[in-house]
């Protein structure tokens, strides 16, 4: 009885380590070829009155769900939005939530034991999409390649959040966006598509993305929200370009592995970036003694102009004794 039920064990997971590899890529680099859609059709979705934006899944889209154990989906082209049915509801994909089992975890070994996952391993996006609205994608940990089309307006707050694809490109097209790829945990890589003309990144924007290892912010930004990379434990290279004049609040904090970077001459806003409490008087958040030690080697400003000013403080300059520590400036000896 042992060794039948040791052969059924081992029989299971191979048949389900094969249907992984052909209907999805697990660990993958990019999108499988000829993916078959599971949750694909117009009659699988809920609309709104204009019948352009999903609002969940139909009763023939959940039964599609219940007879599967992992799906696959593609938004059908002309759909201009992905919307949250309701804050209290979550996302329009929650149906879609389950635990999985300890074999399928030996699989995707990143979730945690016992945490519920979306069970949708590969997402299609079709070009008439403007719109990911909050939580539009939330927790799709199985997810590990989305290629964003042109013509995307807005990325809402959490509308990529957990997602465990390695980089993403966001359009030139897009104009507002939220905390979107906050705790995204394998992501690596992030990049701007040529144009890319938002001024602003939020708040959290990428967030404990702690797998980040190298971003570079395009020459049109002139703010970097507050806690923007914060708890990015593994970036180690950032390109601040001319141009940009604000760096929010621990926009840096807790990148451990970011010694060094360098202040464009145009900054003349910043306050508490890479460490240490929130220290400025406007900020509405956490405690101004909540906060952790700056991490950082060396603060590099443009010149020895700005290193006198981000020293004399005031104005829109917020830095903590510990941070000012750290402040060194070009071509100085």
């Amino acid at each position: 009885m042992k060794l039948f039920k040791k052969l059924f064990s081992f029989t299971f997971a191979l048949l389900f380590v094969a249907g992984a590899a052909i209907g999805q890529t697990a660990w993958g680099g990019g999108a499988p070829n000829n993916v078959t859609y599971d949750l694909c059709e117009r009659s699988h979705f809920t609309w709104d009155a204009t019948n352009k934006i999903i609002t969940g899944l139909s009763d023939e889209g959940k039964a599609i769900a219940d007879s599967k154990r992992f799906l696959t989906l593609s938004i059908p082209e002309g759909t201009e939005a992905v919307s949250e049915p309701g804050a209290e509801m979550g996302g329009p994909f929650d149906y879609c939530t389950a635990k999985i089992t300890d074999e399928e975890r030996e699989i995707y070994t990143w979730t945690a034991k016992g945490e519920p996952v979306n069970r949708i391993t590969e997402i299609k996006l079709p070009s008439s999409l403007k719109v990911l609205d909050d939580n539009a994608f939330y927790n799709f940990v199985l997810v590990t390649h989305v290629d964003l089309p042109e013509g995307l307006q807005k990325i809402s707050k959490t509308a990529l959040g957990e997602v465990c694809f390695e980089e993403i490109t966001i359009p030139s097209t897009v104009t507002e966006m939220g905390d979107c790829f906050y705790g995204c945990r394998r992501l690596k890589k992030l990049h701007f598509a040529e144009g890319f003309h938002m001024t602003t990144l939020p708040n959290s924007f990428a967030a404990h993305s702690e797998s980040l290892e190298e971003v570079v912010i395009p020459s049109g930004v002139t703010e970097i929200g507050d806690l923007a990379f914060d708890g990015c434990i593994k970036l180690t290279n950032v390109v601040l370009s001319e141009g940009l004049i604000k760096i929010g609040e621990k926009a840096f904090s807790q990148c451990d592995s970011l010694k060094t970077i360098r202040i464009p001459s145009t900054v003349t806003q910043l306050g508490g970036v890479f460490g240490g409490p929130f220290v400025s008087k406007h900020f509405v958040g956490p405690s101004q003694t909540d906060g952790d030690e700056c991490r950082f080697d060396e603060i590099i400003c443009a010149n020895k102009e700005q290193y006198d000013k981000f020293m004399e403080g005031g104005d829109g300059i917020y830095l903590t004794p510990e941070e000012k520590a750290k402040l060194t400036y070009e071509g100085k000896n």
